[in-house]
């Protein structure tokens, strides 16, 4: 009897063990993409669509700081895989659309980044990269190097530091360092984690994009600036709500998106 209890008790352990895991790669893999997030007042503030192949191919973004509102529309365009092309619709403000060109290495980075309103090219930014794969820097069209990235253990962008021509002043070359925080949780997946430089999170502002994106965790506050943003999480462990809360600054309700996945 001993012994039969004993197995029945083996058994059950194993199977506890293996649920854990299955949970574990679940989180782990990020199989779980975002479907839709909402504003604190319920209202639909980002709504992702993707093909059959589970690729993103738009992002339709909802704000309500006007009478009659405002979207805007992100359409993804793949070539080999990974996004080659993005178009940016801005429907109550047309003068603002642009398209992004993306060139990558034969390792699949992007190295390149190309800016186009109208037709005209508007802006370009370039990209380096450690042997280990993550961003370095970033570099001018001069070939100066002018942003460099410091990482912590767990991949996340833990300082920065941007280099600027002071040309008030002399024309001296000035360092500035900037300060992250973050969790060691999984960031909402969005399946284009390789765009770096695109925020799609709606509403999210323009406080550290790029150290967002090519971090693997959730940043936590901006040291220098005071922001913070404070999560919770569902029961796969992703990010299920966040709240951005900006340092002596009191808003007239809660900054908070909650977001809802798909798997």
């Amino acid at each position: 009897m001993k012994s039969i209890l004993l197995g029945i008790s083996i058994i059950a352990v194993c199977i506890l063990i293996s649920c854990d895991k299955e949970e574990n790669e679940i989180v782990k893999d990020s199989q779980y993409l975002v479907d839709k997030i909402y504003n604190y007042n319920n209202q639909l503030v980002g709504d992702y669509i993707y093909d059959n192949n589970n690729r993103l191919i738009e992002i339709n973004m909802y704000f309500y700081d006007t009478d009659n509102g405002r979207r805007i529309d992100y359409e993804f365009k793949y070539q080999e895989d990974k996004v080659k092309t993005i178009n940016c619709i801005e429907y109550q403000f047309p003068q603002a659309n642009h398209t992004i060109e993306l060139t990558y290495n034969s390792s699949n980075q992007i190295v390149k980044k190309e800016t186009f309103k109208s037709g005209n090219l508007i802006d370009t930014q370039y990209y380096k990269y450690y042997k280990d794969g993550k961003l370095k820097c970033l570099t001018d069209e001069n070939g100066n190097d002018n942003y460099f990235f410091t990482y912590n253990k767990t991949e996340n962008v833990i300082q920065v530091k941007w280099l600027y021509v002071d040309t008030w002043f002399g024309g001296d070359t000035i360092e500035k360092y900037r300060n992250f925080l973050y969790d060691n949780r999984l960031k909402p997946n969005f399946g284009i984690d390789y765009l770096f430089f695109l925020e799609p999170l709606p509403g999210f502002g323009t406080e550290a994009t790029l150290e967002k994106g090519i971090s693997t965790n959730n940043m936590i506050e901006y040291v220098e600036s005071g922001t913070k943003w404070i999560y919770t999480y569902n029961a796969h462990d992703l990010p299920e709500t966040i709240e951005t809360q900006w340092k002596n600054i009191e808003t007239l309700e809660p900054m908070i998106l909650k977001i809802e996945y798909n798997k």
